[in-house]
């Protein structure tokens, strides 16, 4: 009560009107507006004097520099709960390999959540559209460049989710199995995070209305389906430590069995990264065999 007449009904009616739109942008399944008005609501903000300066030699390919200053601003608030995070997931890792195999879908949402805020470049870029379409440069090829910083963001993370299985598993082959399992892991929160970004991108055939003359049941099942991919990548990328554990309890081919797997999901994840390079020509593709197929119908009755 002492301290009630302190409170700014200001500031409460404006999160009370954040709090509203959050709601709103979760009932539309918008995740990177969840995101921008969570940070509101606790009031993150980004750094005004970078950690580490960007190196010149860094600055060459301006893409990469760009991601790499952006990445230097980022909040301590913000690194801690990465960080936190993804031993949270190391853990669930080291679950699954103990025979809660569910546990990977736990280690795989939170490797999403941590991939979202590795791929801020990205969503940054995304967010602005007329200004990307702007520059001298395809969209695919900008969009694909601003993985390689959240790629490489996640190695000190990676470090900590392997801390974290040896102090859960303390034996020296988890160091190198956690390196398996870990890398294809954490990738794949990058993958399912950019995908989620990406899509948000404008479609450049200018297909936004092309769901609303399919029937309900089929726009509701396409509209899971694309909420449910990125995270579903995310999960994907923790199957090696699963393939690990059944290698274990078989006593057969544990590095082979756990690595070939883990070949695997990188390759999955080359394909991702295909798809963000090639996304508007596949659409282009796409659109023009539809109303080629619409025309050879008419044509024919």
């Amino acid at each position: 009560m002492y301290l009630a007449g302190n409170l700014s009904l200001e500031a409460l009616s404006r999160r009370s009107a954040l709090v509203s739109q959050m709601k709103f942008a979760v009932t539309l399944q918008d995740i990177r507006t969840v995101v921008l008005l969570r940070r509101q609501l606790s009031q993150e903000h980004m750094r005004v004097k970078p950690w580490v300066k960007v190196p010149r030699i860094f600055r060459r390919d301006i893409i990469v520099g760009r991601g790499l200053r952006s990445l230097m601003h980022f909040p301590w608030r913000r690194i801690v709960r990465m960080k936190l995070l993804t031993m949270t997931a190391a853990a669930a890792l080291v679950m699954a390999y103990r025979g809660t195999s569910p546990a990977i879908v736990v280690a795989g949402l939170l490797l999403f959540i941590v991939g979202l805020d590795a791929v801020e470049p990205l969503s940054q870029e995304v967010d602005q559209p007329d200004r990307t379409d702007s520059l001298p440069i395809e969209r695919g090829l900008l969009m694909t460049k601003h993985l390689i910083v959240p790629a490489i963001a996640m190695t000190p993370f990676l470090l900590a989710g392997v801390f974290t299985a040896f102090v859960l598993e303390p034996r020296t082959s988890t160091i190198a199995y956690g390196f398996l399992v870990g890398i294809p892991a954490v990738l794949a929160g990058v993958a399912g995070a950019s995908v989620n970004a990406v899509k948000g991108a404008p479609d450049p055939v200018g297909g936004a209305n092309e769901g609303l003359a399919l029937p309900p049941e089929m726009s509701g099942m396409g509209t899971v389906l694309r909420a449910a991919f990125p995270p579903a990548i995310s999960i994907i990328g923790c199957l090696p430590v699963v393939a690990l554990q059944h290698s274990v309890e078989n006593g057969s081919l544990i590095f082979a069995n756990t690595f070939r797997t883990s070949l695997g999901i990188l390759l999955v994840l080359g394909l991702v990264a295909g798809w963000v390079r090639q996304r508007d020509a596949i659409r282009i593709w796409f659109r023009n065999a539809q109303t080629t197929a619409k025309t050879s119908k008419a044509e024919g009755n």
